[in-house]
């Protein structure tokens, strides 16, 4: 289950095996909207029925983002900002040092980190 302080509009996340954006919170109701209704407004979901992606190779590629060479593992987020597979999750890594600024495991923390650090949305380029 997500916690709804964990999510912003345009995060992922799974409903019943399938794929849906926020585009609006509840948190008097703990419900998420996930889509436009022509008679009542939203479609909602209670936070019970969402669930976190696990951030994959698969979700990169999603992302439009590419490894750095033949022989690295890391993903090119943005210069300067690199993610790579670790033992705990996706170790977000900064710099030239590749300083470790976050271990992450779902796709929404990676929305959100990346909004966070670039101040821009990751955006999918391939169809979820």
């Amino acid at each position: 289950m997500i916690h709804i302080n964990e999510l912003r509009i345009g995060n992922l996340f799974d409903f019943y095996d399938e794929i849906k954006p926020v585009i609006a919170l509840d948190s008097y109701h703990d419900r998420i909207a996930y889509g436009l209704n022509e008679d009542s407004g939203y479609f909602w979901c209670y936070l019970d029925e969402a669930f976190p992606i696990p951030l994959t190779d698969r979700w990169m590629i999603k992302f439009g983002k590419r490894k750095k060479n033949d022989i690295s593992d890391n993903y090119i987020l943005k210069l300067g900002l690199e993610i790579v597979k670790g033992e705990e999750g996706w170790e977000m890594l900064l710099g030239k040092d590749e300083i470790i600024v976050a271990t992450i495991q779902y796709v929404h923390q990676l929305q959100n980190l990346y909004f966070a650090l670039m101040g821009e949305e990751l955006k999918l380029v391939h169809k979820v």
